[in-house]
């Protein structure tokens, strides 16, 4: 792949090309293009949130095995493999009254010097994704509130994720979650303790932005992964 080569053709596109791309064509592009393309968005001071838009299309799970990739699972498979999984007992408080579901949790913190939005994957029961959906909201509303527009939008985000809260069959980001860990889930799908494992790696996987001039770069630190991303994010336009 030659660098320049994807450089030159991204710098040449529209910005409302960019943003074709990164809202809907991200999908398994090879991590040099993703960078290429974050760059570039940061470059023209586009939406950074074009940026989260990117990754969530590129997210890889923990427990996602590259060599099984091309292995194919029916329908009926993947119903059983998603009611084994909300089945389990909660991870944050060990109750199996309620079956899992899944949820995003958004979250804006904003010294004065820089912004932190972050976005976490949770696995859990109604009980326990009301509390961290609430908590999320009270922590942008409480230490977000120089982070405009991002803490509005966030706060907005927490309040739409409440509706796959109430739901009582399996929303989509859970059954994505199955998808993309079906290899491991059938592989351990007799073993509790393993299938705990599974979701119990999930929620503490986070994206984390950093904007307000702390560099470009990403990386990964235990379980979470954080990127400090440069951006001019008060010049930003949407």
């Amino acid at each position: 792949m030659d660098i320049e080569v994807v450089k030159k053709y991204y710098s040449e596109l529209s910005d409302n090309e960019i943003k074709r791309i990164a809202k809907s064509d991200a999908k398994g592009m090879v991590p040099e293009a993703i960078e290429i393309l974050k760059n570039e968005i940061i470059r023209r001071k586009i939406n950074p949130l074009l940026i989260e838009e990117i990754i969530e299309q590129n997210i890889s799970y923990p427990l996602q095995p590259t060599d099984k990739a091309e292995v194919k699972y029916s329908e009926k498979e993947l119903n059983e493999y998603v009611a084994i999984l909300r089945t389990l007992p909660c991870p944050l408080c060990n109750s199996s009254e309620k079956k899992l579901n899944a949820i995003y949790l958004y979250a804006v913190k904003s010294p004065i010097i820089y912004i932190k939005c972050s976005v976490e994957l949770l696995i859990a029961c109604a009980d326990c994704m009301n509390k961290k959906n609430i908590k999320s909201i009270l922590l942008t509303i409480g230490l977000g509130f120089l982070g405009v527009p991002f803490n509005l939008i966030f706060i907005y985000r927490n309040i739409m994720e409440r509706k796959q809260i109430k739901l009582e069959k399996p929303n989509k980001l859970m059954i994505e979650f199955t998808q993309k860990n079906m290899y491991e889930i059938q592989k351990n799908k007799s073993e509790s303790k393993s299938l705990k494992k599974i979701i119990a790696r999930t929620f503490p996987f986070k994206h984390t932005w950093l904007y307000g001039g702390l560099g470009i770069g990403e990386q990964y630190i235990g379980k979470t992964r954080t990127s400090s991303i440069r951006s001019p994010f008060s010049k930003a336009r949407l």
